[in-house]
């Protein structure tokens, strides 16, 4: 009598790879989700690293001071350096608004687009810091940035490695 040889998988061998493979996607898709939305964070603070540089320049032009020879705050000249809304030109799909208060405080309001809920309308903040991330005091040397300060919404989960804060 002849031996015959094996073909195919069982059907333990196979509902095992199933569930293998169910649980790899139940891992992997929010893991998926949320890289997504951090890299879309991360366009809107690039966007805000456009003004920061635009700030640090003013700072330093005005002798390490956020006031011009004139007396007036980079609050009040910020919509020349680097406000943005909906109309602007070189508006982002992922950005809505970004202002510049006094402090200076860079404030970004994110879109109805980021792809999750928590994300969604909410508002990053930036604000310079002296050296060894102490409050900064002019004339002092801008030592830093700090992203993700209080008052900051988007989640930290959302946030990249840069803007934890």
């Amino acid at each position: 009598m002849k031996r015959s040889m094996q073909k195919g998988f069982t059907l333990i061998e196979l509902m095992i790879v199933v569930a293998i493979v169910g649980i790899l996607a139940a891992i992997a898709i929010p893991a998926y989700k949320d890289f997504t939305v951090r890299a879309r964070v991360s366009e809107v603070l690039a966007s805000m690293a456009a003004c920061k540089t635009k700030l640090e320049d003013y700072y330093q032009a005005n002798s390490n001071s956020w006031a011009n020879s004139a007396g007036t705050d980079v609050a009040a000249l910020a919509p020349g350096l680097c406000d943005q809304n909906a109309a602007a030109a070189n508006q982002t799909k992922y950005l809505t608004t970004m202002t510049v208060t006094a402090g200076p405080v860079i404030s970004a309001t994110t879109s109805a687009a980021m792809g999750d809920p928590g994300a969604n309308s909410l508002l990053i903040l930036m604000t310079p810091r002296g050296q060894n991330n102490a409050a900064l005091v002019a004339p002092a040397n801008i030592g830093s940035w700090v992203c993700g300060d209080a008052g900051t919404t988007v989640q930290a989960r959302f946030r990249p490695g840069s803007c934890q804060g």
